[in-house]
This record gives structure tokens, C-alpha cells and sequence, in this order.
């Protein structure tokens, strides 16, 4: 009555349910010691948080069993570090990291902005070259969009085009760029400027099915308002102007939903400062009606 394929299935299900046991157990412990380390890690972050922030460095480390810090306290910290002439990067990181930027404050857009800002390398930390780099990376900005706007419709009347169509004379060519048929609208030659007008509304078109997608939930981004499209609009010549610079990499799907609440935090910004908004008015189409591209004034530029 011996039967050893039963044998054999009953010790190999035996063996099977140990190794699941076994493995079982060793998942358990390593989450275990991860959620320790994890919590050892941010006391050790409020403790420096406690001896730069409250006592400007190298003093006595606070109780770790010390409350959250209320909105207000939390306020005066982001205030502290973000008025210093030289702003330290590290302490805000970390005060970012663990308690964010305080939420129902006046002055919470201006911070939530700045953290932003700061921690993206957007601002450098020297308070003194806000200014000057706030002007000079709008104006850059702004000649990025126009150098890579293509009009094929444009008259060659730039020196650009004067040279184009002197290279193709003398090449050997009887005829300028668009008598040649390089500028006709169905031209596929190379340095067709209609050619590069089809890829960039291809472009475009990508960037802007995602765009419509973005955040709809939310009243800000709704395409069914007014704002909520030029936001859209706004946000989408961010993303084109990033694909053009950056040909290697072009527009990944879900980059969107990366700018969307940067361009949140900077429009609301913005919205709550009225100087901030006259200021960036001469950086946006229709004087202020496309949306923030130009950031705001002083302390608080946009992208």
C-alpha cells in the first residue's frame, strides 16, 4: 500500500509552504528594519532642522518628542531662512522635506514659490543676484520663443534669410529658397521653413492632447473657463520651447503633469502680489492674458 508519488507531492507541498513561511518572515523583517531606518533617518533630520533653524548651528539638539510646528511657527522658519543674504539650500531642503511649507498663512504663496524656485536651482542662493537673474532669464525666455516660433509665411527680409538665399545662388542653383520650392507649403526638402512648421505643429498637437488632459478636476486648469485655457496655453509653449531646446529628449508624455503645479505654485504667487502681476505683464501675450511665462518681480520670478 506504499504509494510514492503521494509521498513525494506531500513532501514537496511541505518543503513549498516552509519556503513561502521562510520568505514570508524575511520580507516582514526587512520592512521592519526599512520603517526603522526610515524613522531614525527623520528624527535625525528634525535634530539638525532644530540646531540650524532655532539656533542657528552648532547648538544644543531639541527634544525629538517636540510637537509639530503650528502654521505660524512654521511661517517664521521658511521666513528666517529665506531672508538671510545668502539663503542655505540644505536647512530649507530640510525644513521642506519635513514639516512643507505651511498651508492657510498670508504669506504661504510667496513661499511655497520661492522653496520651489530655490531648491529647482531656478534662483540662485545669493539674495543679492534675484534681480538681475530674474530679468536676464525672462528675456532669454522670451528670445527662445521667438527663435524657435517658425513663420514660413514671413517675408525674407532678415539677414538670415538674405544669407540663405545667397548660399543657395551660389551653390549653383538660378533661383532663390522659395522659387526653388523650399518654402512651398508642401516642400519636404531640407531647410524647408515649411517643413519645420509641419514637424512643430506635429509637435504641438502632441504637446497639447496632454496639456487638456491636465488636472481637469480642478477649477485652474478647467478648459472650460476662460483662465483655465489660457493656463493651458501657457503651460504648452513652456513644454513646446523645452521640447525645441532639448532635441534629444523632445515632450515625454506625462511631462505635463511635472510643470503643472510648478506653474501652479508661481501663478499663485503672482495672483496674490498685484506688483507681481504688473511686472510680468510685458513678458506675457496680450499684456498679461496668456498666462505667467514671465514670472514675477523682486524676489519671485516665474519660469
Amino acid at each position: 500500500g506504499f504509494n510514492l508519488s503521494a509521498v513525494r507531492a506531500a513532501a514537496s507541498d511541505a518543503l513549498n509552504r516552509a519556503a513561502t513561511s521562510d520568505t514570508w518572515e524575511r520580507a516582514s523583517r526587512a520592512a521592519s528594519e526599512l520603517s526603522a531606518r526610515a524613522a531614525a533617518a527623520k528624527t535625525a533630520a528634525k535634530e539638525r532642522l532644530a540646531r540650524d533653524t532655532a539656533t542657528g548651528g552648532g547648538g544644543p539638539v531639541l527634544p525629538t518628542s517636540q510637537p509639530p510646528l503650528t502654521p505660524a511657527q512654521s511661517e517664521a522658519a521658511f521666513s528666517n531662512l529665506l531672508s538671510q543674504a545668502t539663503v542655505p539650500l540644505e536647512a530649507l531642503r530640510r525644513l521642506c522635506f519635513i514639516d512643507g511649507v505651511p498651508d492657510g498663512v498670508a504669506s504661504t504663496p510667496r513661499l511655497r514659490a520661492l522653496a520651489w524656485k530655490l531648491l529647482l536651482g531656478y534662483l540662485p542662493p545669493d539674495r543679492a543676484e534675484w534681480p538681475s537673474h530674474l530679468r536676464s532669464q525672462r528675456a532669454l525666455y522670451a528670445a527662445w520663443r521667438q527663435e524657435l516660433t517658425v513663420d514660413p509665411r514671413r517675408p525674407p527680409d532678415d539677414a538670415a534669410a538674405v544669407g540663405g538665399e545667397a548660399m543657395c545662388l551660389a551653390s549653383g542653383a538660378s533661383q532663390p529658397l522659395e522659387e526653388a520650392g523650399l518654402d512651398h507649403p508642401l516642400a519636404d526638402q531640407t531647410g524647408s521653413a515649411w517643413r519645420e512648421w509641419h514637424a512643430d505643429e506635429d509637435l504641438r498637437s502632441e504637446i497639447q492632447k496632454d496639456v487638456d488632459r491636465t488636472m481637469p478636476e480642478y477649477m485652474f486648469f478647467s478648459r472650460e473657463q476662460p483662465t483655465g485655457r489660457t493656463h493651458a496655453a501657457t503651460i504648452a509653449r513652456v513644454l513646446f520651447v523645452y521640447a525645441k531646446l532639448n532635441p534629444g529628449i523632445r515632450y515625454v508624455q506625462g511631462m505635463n503633469e511635472l510643470v503643472a503645479p510648478i506653474y501652479y505654485a508661481f501663478c499663485a504667487e503672482i495672483e496674490s502680489d498685484s506688483s507681481l502681476r504688473d511686472a510680468v505683464a510685458a513678458f506675457t501675450d496680450g499684456a498679461g492674458q496668456e498666462g505667467y511665462e514671465g514670472g514675477g518681480a523682486g524676489a519671485a520670478g516665474g519660469p
